[in-house]
């Protein structure tokens, strides 16, 4: 991938050509295909379900980390509660009713919102759907690699092709019945999604002919599948990791970054503090070293912290960073190498394999992306 392709902002779902924009851009690229490339049903069906799984998302992820630190401060009141006993009343009280309030609020945000099995359930098969879909879309092309160049010299053909598409599709993914939106995947996920899930992967069966060299048409549709397919999950996978940096865009690996210095930032100040507890009782000296480490908020402050660093290891296991780190630069670097194979293989067979592979790694990409998202907990 060049520098230029790699620099550019990375367009969500443009690979499906649901934008206007997109659109256009697909039938100055890829002329003589771009009308079999184009979908409006793919379009309404996935763009609808796509909406509804990054709301179920968004409210989950906000709901988690609204939880967490309502719980730190929930702790972190409760701890000083026995030191301000003699404070002047009311304030012993307002600190225990507020501090034992933001926990049974922490508490029912996290019951509502983010324990509630059955919204993680379901935003974790509307992902699962909308993946497919596009799955489906490509594993298509893939498998009528001669119809679709046929379709561009034969009006009959491409309609032929396009009635043959909505049947797929109205079989896979009916548009007014959403059974297809399996929440049975996740309750059955050992079946569902074996460790071993390539008989799982083709939604369509490639039973296609190969297609004959020479043909401009299937020169497009090979450089359509480089572009749409394998480009735009390079930089998917590159935009999420945080490869295509932005000055306040909180990407993956800032975020595994700020866990780790809180981490090391937070075991750094409790190692400090107990060293001065036990230089001021063995030693006995300076004055002030001595009245720290028998000072009850020195103790106090031991909490806090470990505290901190406790909440900030939920949130990395409610959000599944490590995890995701690991898997996105696992499926970036597969890409790569397969990118790199692609467009050096000069065969037509070589290069319908290396598609092939292409499809049966990002399904399993999606089995490892559903297994990891339906353990992840914030769990204080």
């Amino acid at each position: 991938m060049s520098n230029a392709v790699a620099e550019q902002p990375h367009q969500f779902n443009c690979d499906l050509l649901i934008g206007e924009n997109d659109r256009i851009r697909a039938r100055k690229l890829f002329p003589l295909i771009a009308q079999v490339l184009i979908d409006d049903s793919l379009a309404e069906r996935f763009g609808a379900i796509d909406a509804r799984a990054n709301n179920r998302k968004r409210h989950g992820r906000r709901a988690g980390l609204t939880a967490v630190l309502l719980a730190v401060a929930s702790l972190i009141g409760l701890s000083i509660s026995p030191l301000i006993k003699g404070a002047m009343p009311p304030i012993p009280t307002i600190v225990d009713l507020t501090a034992a309030l933001l926990g049974v609020i922490s508490f029912l945000v996290a019951c509502l919102g983010v324990l509630r099995h059955s919204s993680k359930k379901r935003w974790l098969a509307l992902r699962w759907c909308t993946e497919r879909m596009r799955q489906f879309h490509f594993q298509f092309l893939i498998a009528h690699a001669v119809e679709i160049v046929e379709a561009s010299k034969s009006q009959s053909s491409f309609d032929d092709l396009k009635k043959h598409y909505s049947a797929e599709m109205d079989k896979h993914f009916p548009l007014d019945d959403e059974s297809f939106v399996r929440e049975d995947v996740l309750e059955n996920w050992k079946s569902a999604l074996p460790l071993e899930p390539m008989a799982n992967v083709w939604l369509i069966s490639d039973e296609s002919a190969r297609p004959n060299a020479g043909d401009d048409a299937l020169e497009q549709f090979f450089q359509a599948y480089l572009d749409l397919r394998l480009d735009h999950q390079i930089s998917y996978s590159a935009h999420v990791l945080g490869k295509k940096r932005g000055p306040l865009r909180l990407t993956l690996d800032r975020r595994q970054h700020w866990i780790e210095i809180i981490a090391l930032a937070c075991v750094g100040a409790l190692f400090l503090l107990h060293v001065a507890v036990v230089l001021g009782n063995l030693v006995g000296y300076p004055a002030w070293l001595v009245s720290m480490s028998h000072n009850p908020w020195t103790h106090v402050l031991t909490l806090w912290i470990a505290i901190v660093a406790l909440g900030t290891r939920v949130l990395e296991d409610g959000h599944g960073i490590r995890s995701d780190v690991v898997r996105y630069s696992d499926y970036l670097c597969n890409l790569r190498v397969l990118r790199s194979r692609y467009v050096t293989e000069p065969t037509i067979d070589g290069k319908l394999a290396i598609m092939r592979r292409v499809e049966e790694i990002a399904f399993v990409e999606m089995t490892s992306f559903l297994r990891s998202a339906a353990k992840s907990k914030y769990l204080l």
